[in-house]
């Protein structure tokens, strides 16, 4: 019987040993799971860190192209002409004398609102005779172009060209 009491203790000795093996693997399984599992979010990472710096590169190169861009695309010797006729910065002052005169605009305004050159970022000096404008009332809005001139003594008069509201 002693041997009986034995080999019941070694069983459940090896029993023990195969159940906490057994546990051991299955975190063994499960850490390389995990591990594996990490490793891929690490490759996705720098890719994602690749594509990032990618896309700031293209914006920088994005930033100094509109950095290069002149507000109005008119040209030096239309600039001297101006400033000979009396406009001291002439594009500066074009836009300014324009935004003060919105009856150019032959579109009324909605609900009691009125029209106007308000959006100077957009506004083009396209020569010394021609300007883009778009108008707008808070509501509705539409471009223009406009034809201008420039007295001696800096007097500027404009005529509407042509104008369209936004559909």
């Amino acid at each position: 019987m002693v041997g009986m009491g034995r080999r019941i203790t070694l069983a459940i000795l090896v029993l023990i040993a195969l159940g906490g093996a057994a546990g051991w693997f299955e975190k063994s399984t499960e850490c390389r799971q995990q591990a594996q599992r990490i490793d891929e979010l690490y490759r996705q990472a720098k890719t994602l860190e690749a594509v990032a710096a990618r896309r700031g590169h293209q914006l920088d190169s994005l930033q100094s192209r509109v950095a290069g861009l002149a507000s109005s695309p008119i040209g030096s010797l239309y600039i001297d002409r101006l400033r000979h006729r009396g406009l001291q910065d002439p594009v500066a002052t074009l836009i300014a004398n324009l935004q003060s005169h919105p009856e150019i605009i032959p579109y009324p305004g909605l609900e009691g609102s009125k029209m106007g050159f308000y959006d100077t970022d957009r506004t083009r000096v396209l020569s010394d005779r021609w300007v883009y404008a778009p108008f707008e009332d808070g509501h509705i809005g539409g471009e223009a172009i406009l034809e201008y001139s420039v007295a001696a003594g800096g007097a500027i008069s404009w005529k509407l060209v042509k104008a369209r509201l936004d559909q």
